[in-house]
């Protein structure tokens, strides 16, 4: 049943996005209303499977900067918890976004890659220091101006659900 649902859900976007396609402004754009100069607050969640089943809470602030007033990037900041049974990590991360518009006014849709620095803890072993780095991909849709819900994809979990605010 989930993946019928997901199927169909997934139709629909394509469909959505197609039918309000817009080529001349699909890279030069934010979407979901998302302006430049506006700043982007998210607070999420999401299961971690490194070294067994645990849990990653995280937040993030990105500020929105066109880039020779045409390229739709969001800079930012990242900091996340992840805690086990018996192991715990914290994470601080820069990230940097490209914003796609497919022309579906509240989905903001974007790829981007994260930079930054961990530190690990198991029990009776000392703490581990590391470096994060990969790539992320991810849409939110505003169900008002303002708020919306995110899911994103990429280092360091599977898939990750965020409440966002947009100001």
């Amino acid at each position: 049943m989930k993946k019928i649902f997901a199927a169909l859900f997934a139709t629909f976007m394509i469909a959505a996005s197609v039918s309000a396609f817009d080529g001349a402004t699909f890279w030069k754009e934010y979407g979901g209303g998302i302006k430049n100069g506006d700043s982007v607050v998210h607070i999420g969640a999401a299961p971690s499977l490194f070294s067994g089943f645990g849990l990653h809470v995280n937040a993030s602030y990105e500020k929105a900067v066109h880039i020779n007033d045409m390229l739709p990037f969001t800079f930012g900041g990242a900091a996340g918890f992840t805690f086990g049974s018996g192991w715990s990590s914290l994470n601080v991360d820069a990230l940097a976004k490209y914003h796609f518009n497919f022309g579906v006014e509240p989905l903001d849709v974007y790829a981007g890659v994260v930079l930054g620095v961990n530190s690990s803890f198991v029990s009776g072993l000392d703490p581990a220091f590391g470096f994060d780095w990969g790539g992320i991909a991810g849409a939110t849709w505003f169900f008002t101006d303002k708020m919306g819900v995110t899911l994103e994809t990429g280092w360091p979990y599977w898939l990750n659900a965020k409440f966002t605010l947009k100001f």
